[in-house]
């Protein structure tokens, strides 16, 4: 039998249901295509996916391959690849995603006019889990996105000289730009000459511990493709269904410590400074958020120590900062009660960038904010020299007969390392003030970002 071009690989576990509309999908896209071989890896599921498997076995022909055991998501994947697959190329699609219709041969095609590419890169778009199965049961998987839906806005088809210049390509989300498999059509040779740079656990516990058990092909693909012809497809030609995601739950590691593993990664294989610049920009941008949500939404001790540990990587980067401390604001304003949580965190951050081991903080501004600010530098066992009043007018405030707000004198005739503005209101007026009317440049950290 003829060795096919391309194998399309469905990894699975207990999502009969999800397997069953992506088969629909599928299978009449591959009837007739003696190039592609379909192989559906189930992950020893106790559902019903072996009955779904055996009525879409009358409909098509693939291989179904049961493991022994669970082998965790990454060992199942690999096993596919590795064991199963003996196409020239392989493709791994989610059980819940969709492959539009006429678009397997499409690829196809584009194989084999760029048989000297080992990479191809696949544009693809979102829609809820429900909104797929719609299309695939009402439509024949035929659907066009909307430019908003997808990932790139670039729906060019081009061969470009360099791997690390798809981190270029015309997207809102640039430092998520590998991370969906789907996206990922590699030359199984090149896989198996590099797969042996993962390392993987199957303890489902140490499941997104690592980068290697979390994005594994990303790193698979980075190593091998650094500084090598790729292939770019914009034509959207997946679709990932969104809301059935087991993973969600580890969202907020993935965000704030795997995509920080990315970045390292691109560091180390020699990425150039222009394509990290923009992914690290973006990751900076959206971790300030996330940092924040995960602290709004949980006080679980875990979380806070993955916030701060993104937050000791990005370092004094403004990026991150305006986006934490613009999210930081609303929540100030919003939810009074968590104000000495905030405060505990503003300060801790500001300690941990800090390479003193005494470091004097002003903070500038009257109320509570300013007086759980004091106490919580003062918890911390950390010099804070002075509290500085927002009000000119006065000379000296007592909160509980222990907490002193001096005048802004003060700051002219001693050195603080940084002013924090605890206020709300004319943080502007503040900022000039201590700018251009004391003529101080000390580093000042507010509610509006870091200056």
């Amino acid at each position: 039998m003829k060795k096919p071009l391309l194998t399309i690989i469905i990894p699975t576990y207990n999502r009969a249901s999800l397997l069953e509309k992506a088969l629909k999908s599928l299978l009449p896209q591959i009837k007739d295509l003696e190039d592609v071989e379909l192989v559906v890896s189930d992950n020893a599921s106790t559902d019903q996916t072996e009955e779904v498997v055996r009525q879409a076995l009358q409909t098509g022909s693939f291989k179904y391959n049961r493991n022994n055991e669970n082998m965790g998501a990454v060992g199942n994947i690999f096993t596919a690849i590795e064991e199963i697959a003996t196409g020239e190329y392989c493709w791994v699609i989610g059980d819940d995603d969709m492959v539009r219709q006429g678009k397997v041969n499409k690829i196809v095609e584009i194989i084999k006019e760029n048989k000297l590419i080992d990479y191809f890169f696949i544009n693809y778009f979102t829609k809820q889990i429900k909104e797929r199965d719609d299309i695939i049961d009402n439509f024949n998987s035929a659907y066009t996105p909307s430019l908003k839906e997808c990932l790139s806005k670039d729906l060019t088809e081009k061969q470009l000289n360099n791997w690390e210049h798809l981190l270029g390509i015309d997207t809102d989300w640039p430092s998520y730009l590998f991370t969906a498999i789907v996206s990922s059509i590699f030359r199984r040779t090149t896989w198996l000459q590099y797969s042996n740079c993962i390392q993987f656990d199957k303890i489902a516990d140490n499941q997104f511990s690592r980068l290697d058990m979390t994005y594994p092909h990303l790193k698979i693909v980075a190593i091998s493709m650094i500084n090598k012809p790729v292939y770019y497809i914009g034509d959207p030609i997946v679709l990932l269904g969104q809301g059935s995601q087991e993973w969600s739950g580890h969202l907020p590691k993935i965000l704030l410590l795997r995509l920080k593993d990315v970045i390292e990664l691109y560091e180390e294989i020699g990425v150039s400074e222009e394509y990290l610049h923009i992914v690290r920009n973006h990751y900076l941008k959206q971790c300030g958020t996330v940092c924040f949500k995960l602290l709004e939404e949980s006080n679980d001790p875990s979380h806070f120590k993955m916030v701060m540990e993104a937050m000791q990587w990005a370092n004094d980067n403004k990026i991150f900062f305006n986006s934490f401390i613009e999210e930081t604001r609303h929540f100030v304003q919003r939810l009074k009660t968590y104000q000495e949580y905030l405060v505990e965190m503003l300060v801790s951050t500001i300690i941990a960038y800090s390479d003193k081991d005494d470091i004097s903080i002003a903070v500038w501004g009257s109320g509570e904010i300013c007086r759980l600010l004091y106490t919580s530098s003062d918890n911390l066992a950390r010099k804070v020299k002075v509290v500085i009043d927002n009000n000119k007018t006065l000379q000296g405030t007592v909160f509980q007969n222990k907490f002193i707000i001096r005048s802004p004198d003060y700051l002219k005739e001693n050195h603080v390392d940084i002013i924090v503005i605890a206020s709300i209101k004319y943080v502007d007026e503040i900022i000039d003030q201590i700018r251009n009317q004391l003529n101080i440049n000390t580093r000042i950290l507010s509610l509006k970002g870091l200056s």
